[in-house]
């Protein structure tokens, strides 16, 4: 589902009219009238591997919820280097991957 909306919000970020006919939402002439400049980033929150997994994929950063340290790590593995994502590396601003949990996690940057 998050997969889904996310894929059909940096379509809406393109800009024009957008239709979507997915597996969770349908959506018809749907737009936004004025985009931001620069793109917001897509900040994914995870507790657990899977979600870490989807973060990768389809977020420009990452929350974890969970004490795991390595759940940087393998959110990163399943990086596909913000594939989805319609901003430019030049003008995008690097999103922050931290924990939220009351255990202290180091600071990644990903670009």
């Amino acid at each position: 589902m998050l997969e889904e909306a996310v894929g059909f919000i940096r379509r809406l970020w393109r800009g024009g009219v957008q239709d979507h006919r997915g597996v969770h939402y349908r959506v018809d002439n749907a737009r936004i009238y004025t985009l931001p400049d620069p793109l917001p980033p897509i900040i994914v929150a995870s507790g657990g591997e899977e979600a870490a997994r989807l973060a990768g994929r389809i977020g420009d950063g990452l929350v974890g919820t969970s004490p795991d340290s390595g759940l940087v790590s393998r959110s990163s593995a399943g990086a596909t280097g913000g594939g989805t994502s319609t901003r430019s590396p030049s003008t995008s601003t690097p999103a922050t991957t931290t924990s939220a949990s009351t255990r202290s996690a180091p600071i990644r940057r990903r670009c």
